[in-house]
């Protein structure tokens, strides 16, 4: 049998275990013998209580599935059974899962993260538009909730991206993405810590000056000294309540107020830069595997 043929029948037997004592079975696919096309056999004793097994493997066009057969002193026998589509099997040992997967979960990130990102834009436009009159609290409450979904959404990102990072490719153009990610990663990180303490961000709708244009826009933003010291943690993290200080998320910040909708912004852009720049890699360093993995794990109606 071939090596392909081998990963999969390994990944078959992977759970199998004695139907007398339950001991796990550790069985090779080298061990089988071809009995006929696509039929393979090997006789197995189980290490714990000794009972006598024939294990039956077979290949057909789309389903991998085994046989285990318990032989007693009457011949008599209790069986064993299980088949799986070989699709699942591919996908559960092909060499390139992890990557494929992971990066599936970070694009599912991004997307959560374009979503809130949506909303913000939603609400800045609505007051850009119409005004804060009759807004009211509940417009505010809206607001409040739109913004620290996005950060506990970045987070979550943030997350997915270190679990992930094994394996996917992070040198080449990936890293200098991942530096720039990171810069801005440090501001929304600083305010989802400062949220998620303190229930809400102290926001305000302020005027910005537009440098490109030198015209003005209301928009959301946030004193600087309002948010650089969280009280309720002063005995865990120290006098500003941020585990490494303050300094590191909001050190690059100019002036003493938070733009917040425009650090999304730039905060989302390069989570999204990020995110195709590690999908393009990829694709230059692993393409035939993902191509491959692609094709083995895609069902197939048979005609």
């Amino acid at each position: 049998m071939d090596a392909e043929l081998e990963r999969l029948i390994d990944c078959l037997l992977a759970d199998i275990a004695c139907y007398n004592c339950g001991t796990e079975f550790v069985i090779q696919a080298n061990r089988f013998t071809r009995e006929e096309d696509g039929l393979y056999t090997t006789p197995h004793s189980c290490p714990g209580c000794e009972a006598e097994y024939e294990i039956t493997v077979e290949n057909d066009r789309q389903i991998l599935s085994y046989e285990a057969n318990r032989l007693n002193e009457d011949d008599d026998h209790l069986n064993m059974f299980s088949s799986s589509r070989k699709e699942s099997l591919h996908r559960q040992t092909h060499v390139i899962r992890e990557l494929v997967e992971g990066f599936g979960e970070l694009n599912a990130a991004l997307a959560i993260l374009w979503e809130n990102r949506d909303r913000i834009h939603d609400a800045c436009d609505t007051f850009r538009d119409e005004g804060l009159d009759g807004k009211g609290a509940e417009f505010d409450r809206r607001v409040n909730t739109d913004v620290h979904n996005y950060m506990a959404s970045a987070y979550s990102f943030n997350q997915i991206l270190q679990t992930i990072e094994p394996n996917i490719p992070t040198d080449g153009p990936v890293e200098e993405a991942k530096e720039e990610f990171e810069d801005e990663e440090r501001l929304i990180i600083g305010l989802r810590v400062y949220a998620q303490h303190n229930l809400s961000l102290p926001f305000v709708y302020a005027q910005f000056l537009d440098e490109n244009t030198g015209s003005t826009e209301m928009t959301l933003s946030v004193g600087l000294e309002e948010v650089t010291v969280i009280e309720s943690d002063i005995d865990t993290y120290g006098p500003d309540g941020y585990r490494k200080g303050a300094d590191r998320h909001y050190e690059k910040v100019e002036g003493d107020t938070i733009n917040i909708e425009r650090r999304i912004n730039l905060h989302y852009e390069a989570a999204e830069e990020l995110v195709d720049a590690i999908g393009e890699h990829a694709e230059a360093e692993h393409g035939e595997e993902i191509e491959d993995y692609r094709q083995t794990t895609t069902f197939e109606a048979e005609r």
